[in-house]
C-alpha cells in the first residue's frame, strides 16, 4: 500500500516451488471474515498467519495473528497440501524435513488452531504416519479429502 510502504507481506509465496494454501472463515466472536494462510518458507514470513479481510490495510497480518516459531524460520520449510475448517477449528496439512533426525526424512503433519484464538495459543501439530501391512512407511502427504462418515461427522482421508 502507498500509505504503508513497509507492508510488503505477500499473501502467497512468490516462488513456483513454494506452496501456499488458504481458507476464508468467519470467526465466531465478531463474524468478521479472515483469511488463514499457510505458506512455505520465503525470507522471514511465518509459516501460518491470519490475514485481515474486513478493514484497511486489507490482507495485512500486522494487527492479526501469526505463528511464532522457536529457532530459525528456515527450519520450518513447510510444504502445504491443504487447509480446511471443521467445527470451530482450522486445520493445515503439510510435510517438512525432520532436521533433528540423522535421516532428515520428510514427515507429514496436521495442525489445528481454534477459530476464535487470535494469539494462536491453541495451535498444536502432530505427525501423521501411514504403514502398509508389510511395514513400509509412507511419510509424504500428496492429497487430502474431507468427507462425511455414516454418522454424519467429518472424516479425513489422504
Amino acid at each position: 500500500s502507498t500509505e504503508r510502504p513497509v507492508d510488503t507481506q505477500y499473501v502467497a509465496a512468490n516462488h513456483p516451488n513454494v506452496s501456499t494454501v488458504g481458507i476464508v472463515v468467519h470467526s465466531h466472536l465478531d463474524r468478521q471474515p479472515v483469511l488463514f494462510v499457510g505458506r512455505g518458507y520465503t525470507n522471514s514470513h511465518p509459516p501460518i498467519s491470519t490475514r485481515n479481510l474486513a478493514e484497511e490495510p486489507i490482507f495485512s497480518y500486522e494487527e492479526t495473528a501469526k505463528l511464532a516459531v522457536a529457532g530459525r524460520l528456515s527450519e520450518y520449510d513447510h510444504h502445504f497440501v491443504a487447509a480446511f475448517a471443521h467445527n470451530h477449528h482450522v486445520y493445515f496439512l503439510f510435510y517438512r524435513r525432520d532436521l533433528k533426525s540423522q535421516s532428515r526424512e520428510y514427515r507429514t503433519y496436521i495442525s489445528r488452531i481454534c477459530l476464535d484464538d487470535q494469539a494462536y495459543y491453541s495451535y498444536v501439530e502432530v505427525p501423521l504416519t501411514c504403514h502398509s501391512r508389510t511395514g513400509k512407511i509412507y511419510n509424504l502427504l500428496q492429497a487430502v479429502q474431507l468427507g462425511s462418515s455414516t454418522d454424519g461427522t467429518g472424516s479425513l482421508s489422504s
